[in-house]
């Protein structure tokens, strides 16, 4: 799923990833299978706008559970819902 929010408005574009096809590097690969990841998440948004995104990601993890990760070899930092409102970046 990818979420655009601009300016208030929210774009969500849902695709499936085949986690050892779409993510290349052996080291997200094993970070993703060590939580037993169901789906994934790609998020692009604007800094201006990060309010929202928190709000949106706190809605979803309330719902779904799960975490957010930076986009790094291991997806960190990473953040859950006791911690969304602390996303800086």
């Amino acid at each position: 799923m990818q979420i655009e929010i601009s300016g208030g408005t929210a774009r969500w574009d849902l695709f499936q990833m085949d986690i050892l096809r779409d993510f290349e590097d052996p080291e997200s690969v094993e970070a993703i299978l060590k939580t037993n990841a169901k789906a994934a998440f790609c998020i692009s948004y604007h800094s201006y706008t990060l309010d929202e995104l928190k709000n949106a990601l706190k809605l979803m993890l309330e719902r779904y559970g799960g975490w957010v990760g930076n986009d790094s070899n291991e997806f960190v930092p990473r953040f859950t819902l006791n911690d969304i409102s602390s996303l800086s970046y």
